[in-house]
């Protein structure tokens, strides 16, 4: 119910593009779109310079329409009244089923007396006139007012959808374009390195992600389509030989897709259009088929085919599947729900993503809020995001999100509001009993949609599984694909040697701008050759950061003290179980080491943050207080930080490099496995090193300890991040038992391009040469037919990546001896019954064999005899192919021919 509140002066409403009539109309068609209506009505909202009398109406279940005409004037005038004319005709003659006009104001008429005339009844006869003149044409009309007291009794409603409006539309001081900018701001110096616009590569998951907004430009990309399905159906109808049903399908397909421009963000119907495109498209399919075989058939029977359709029915055919495609493309498949969860492992760029989706909103002067997991402690979320935004004290959740729904509405989309790295901190406190709650209060505002992100290594522990229908949708981040990489590489100017697989931690966003910083600042332009596995990429950096500041501070690099700096405070993360350590804890840590005059350049902390080492963040203090921050030091990189815990615990556990036989309990590797003991990314860590150093994998080591969690640490994920020459058979067979046989296959592709590996390209011809063809094609075949084809595999598919890279001229630039492995495998992709894959591998073999032709005779001589005809057919034409790019030497081509 309404209730007693100061009056509302509309001349203070907040403008929208620069005009505060607009803002007055906006507001109005938001209290509209919110009244209550009978079941089956729709709210429609008309685009600007379209209105036909009506800035919005319901069209009611039996076809009537409610309408609404606002004018931002101040008198009830002859002005004024000839513009309500104007627009009363023009409503009555575009919509013939108009029943209600409600006429807006915001003023209140007067009805002073003294007056010969007042603008009360000045409004009411021109009232009556209206109605008399409607009546006369047949038509039966009901004309209200909502003048500033209606107006004002909605917003001061108890209703937080209305009340919210209001504090949006007349708070001037806040949700504003300058004050969303300023809170980025904000956030965006705490992010610190985790977000550089500057070196910004543009990834297709930031347009998935933002297509949660429900932007403008993604429902033009549906518009865009719209000629090319009104052409094609046209042509259709022109044939004569769809039935009727068939043309209706088809029709409704097309139109479905009519005045979309007017629908609001949050009245979308993508199902809708979903369904009706692919029934749609199914006929145009069906039809196009039944073309091919009548043309056939009466060739057959006559000699000659009969006037054909093909093309028009080819033509919608493609229409239809490119609307099919572009409604299944992702950022509309995101668009579908209210919430999203982005996935990712450590350093992936999970914060970069969501900073960068809010930077593009707001650029767009669209309504965009970001937040972080780090800074929120174990009470109330709502009050304490409200209370970081520096909003009136008054502001309630509801009334938080109605003015966010506002704001969003006003800028036709959806207004993002993002948490980013929930499992940070308390998060794994804060969020399971309480992400249920917040995604049920904001599912209530249609014009708001809620983004988290989270390590994947850690959902599970954050996020309940009971969610329902609330449940986000999740959005994998994997990085930068080995293209992305290279694109980066090149922005800063630096070098890598290369190879077909990109080390895992060099697609990783945050640690590839790291790493390019190190470089940097030692005056490096180029990777050092032979860096595999994530060990050694990380020495490489500790190396290169090290170097660095004891240049600076002119130490004694024989004392080791930045890495023993390094290794002391990994060291109280293992102890405290806690990635953030308090500043002044860390100074101790730091002067025992290495003791500071108090100015920045002697100061080691200082030169580690400077390096890009650690961050220091302000975070609350403990779980209880949500106002007192505190600066805590965490290593900007979180899994170099899980890496050199897991370094530390492994030198307090092994005696002379050797695993102690039996491995204690009450070992340090032994408690940090135990359940409940140190993060699983300091566990995925321990199931790297372990191996490397020792031979041992976790599992069997841990196998005689009680309560220990290991075995699902043979992951895929972790036997990437490993040393080739540290994977064994009973790697293999690990990773086989939890992630099943193209896990395993995957892994050995990875593998055959490296020559300290046991599992090369030659060990890998042996294994297959001798196989049945049925028994080859049941496990390999399916395999490379199911992650070689670049168009449908997922992401960081060891077979789409081979043959990428083997297709890309910078291959010619490879080392001889990665190129010979990678040619092997790729012939035998081309065992494969995929036709993508096995064309996409002889592309591949073609361009390696074209600029190294010396592997042709050494490639013939390892196929000679090969038990299937698929694969000697595709080598003979990939040698073929590449003599006849004319880069082969005569001898070359004799040698070819002699073969």
């Amino acid at each position: 119910m309404p209730h007693d509140s100061p009056s509302i002066d509309f001349h203070e409403v907040r403008a929208l593009n620069g005009r505060r009539s607009e803002g007055f109309e906006e507001l109005v068609c938001q209290l509209a779109g919110i009244e209550e209506r009978a079941a089956g009505s729709e709210f429609i909202r008309k685009g600007k310079g379209r209105d036909g009398g009506l800035e919005c109406f319901v069209r009611l279940a039996d076809g009537s329409e409610i309408g609404w005409q606002v004018k931002y004037s101040w008198s009830f005038d002859a002005n004024l009244i000839g513009s309500l004319d104007k627009s009363l005709a023009a409503a009555l003659a575009k919509h013939p089923k108009l029943t209600v006009l409600t006429v807006c104001l915001p003023f209140d008429l007067s009805d002073a007396r003294g007056k010969a005339v007042t603008q009360r009844a000045a409004y009411e006869t021109w009232r009556a006139n209206r109605l008399a003149e409607a009546a006369t044409n047949g038509r039966s009309l009901e004309i209200k007012l909502w003048d500033a007291h209606a107006v004002g009794e909605r917003l001061t409603s108890d209703d937080p959808r209305l009340s919210g409006r209001r504090l949006y539309w007349f708070g001037t001081q806040h949700l504003t374009a300058d004050w969303f900018a300023e809170q980025f701001g904000r956030v965006r110096s705490n992010l610190g390195r985790r977000y550089t616009a500057e070196t910004n590569v543009a990834l297709p998951v930031r347009r998935a992600l933002v297509g949660l907004a429900r932007n403008a430009e993604l429902l033009q990309e549906l518009a865009d389509h719209r000629s090319k399905l009104l052409e094609a159906t046209d042509g259709l109808k022109r044939t004569g030989i769809m039935t009727a049903e068939q043309a209706e399908t088809i029709e409704a397909g097309a139109r479905s897709l009519d005045a979309i421009e007017d629908l609001s963000a949050h009245q979308w119907p993508i199902s809708t259009w979903q369904g009706k495109a692919h029934t749609a498209l199914e006929v145009a399919r069906s039809l196009y088929h039944a073309e091919l075989e009548r043309q056939h058939r009466t060739a057959a029977d006559s000699g000659r085919p009969e006037r054909s359709h093909y093309s028009t029915f080819r033509q919608a055919l493609e229409a239809f599947n490119a609307l099919v495609d572009t409604l299944e493309d992702q950022p509309w498949l995101v668009a579908v729900g209210a919430a999203v969860l982005v996935t990712g492992e450590a350093g992936a760029g999970k914060s970069h993503l969501l900073a960068d989706a809010c930077a593009y909103q707001l650029q767009k002067s669209r309504p965009a809020l970001l937040f972080l997991g780090s800074s929120l402690v174990d009470t109330d979320v709502w009050s304490q995001l409200i209370q970081q935004l520096g909003l009136p004290s008054h502001y309630t959740r509801d009334t938080f999100l109605g003015a966010l729904d506002a704001a969003g509405e006003a800028a036709g989309c959806r207004s993002l509001l993002m948490i980013d790295a929930i499992n940070e901190r308390h998060g794994r406190q804060i969020w399971p009993d309480r992400l249920g709650g917040f995604l049920f209060d904001a599912a209530k505002y249609a014009h708001v949609a809620v983004v988290f992100s989270c390590r994947s290594t850690y959902v599970s522990q954050t996020l309940p599984s009971d969610l329902g229908a609330l449940s986000p949708l999740e959005l994998e981040h994997t990085g930068f694909s080995t293209f992305d990489a290279r694109a980066f590489l090149a922005l800063r100017g630096i070098m890598l040697t290369e190879h077909p697989f990109l080390d895992v931690e060099l697609r990783n966003p945050l640690f590839l701008k790291t790493c390019c910083d190190a470089l940097e600042r030692e005056g490096k332009t180029r990777f050092p050759k032979g860096l595999r596995g994530v060990t050694a990429v990380f020495s490489m950096y500790r190396e290169a950061v090290s170097d660095a500041i004891q240049r600076r501070m002119n130490l004694n690099s024989r004392r080791r003290i930045t890495e023993r700096a390094i290794d002391a405070l990994a060291h109280e993360i293992e102890s405290t179980q806690d990635p953030y350590i308090p500043v002044d804890r860390a100074f101790e840590i730091i002067d025992e080491i290495h003791e500071g005059k108090g100015d920045q350049d002697s100061d080691l902390l200082h030169q580690l943050e400077t390096e890009g080492v650690i961050s220091i963040e302000p975070v609350p203090a403990d779980e209880t207080s949500d106002s007192d921050l505190h600066d805590h030091v965490r290593f900007t990189f979180e899994r170099f930080a899980d890496h050199t815990v897991a370094r530390s615990i492994l030198d307090e556990t092994l005696v002379e490099a050797q695993l102690p036989s039996p491995l204690s309990p009450d070992s340090p590797l032994a408690r940090a496995c135990v359940r409940g003991g140190l993060p699983w990314g300091v566990r995925e860590a321990l199931a790297v090193q372990l191996p490397e150093r020792t031979g041992v994998e976790l599992p069997d080591a841990l196998a005689n300890i009680p309560g220990v969690m290991t075995r699902s640490l043979i992951t895929p994920e972790t036997v990437r991040l490993r040393a080739p020459s540290s994977i064994t058979e009973r790697t293999l067979e690990l990773l086989e038992d939890s992630h099943g046989v193209d896990a395993r296959w995957d892994a050995l592709v990875r593998l055959t391009i490296d020559s300290e590996s046991a599992f090369d390209a030659y060990w890998l011809h042996e294994l297959l040469k001798v196989m049945k063809i049925p028994e080859r094609d049941a496990d390999w075949s399916i395999f490379v037919a199911n992650y070689g084809d670049d168009s449908s595999n997922p992401d960081n598919s060891a077979a789409a990546d081979l043959i990428a890279w083997a297709r890309d001229r910078q291959a010619g630039e490879a080392d001889p001896s990665i190129v010979q492995r990678a040619a092997i495998a790729l012939t035998w992709f081309l065992s494969t019954s995929s036709r993508r894959a096995r064309d996409t591998a002889t592309m591949g073999l073609v361009n390696l064999l074209t600029r190294f032709p010396t592997m042709a005779d050494e490639l013939l001589e390892l196929f000679d005899g090969v038990n299937d005809p698929y694969v000697g057919e595709r080598l003979s034409a990939s040698l073929y192919g590449a003599a006849l790019q004319g880069r082969w030497s005569a001898d070359a081509l004799a040698l070819l021919w002699q073969n």
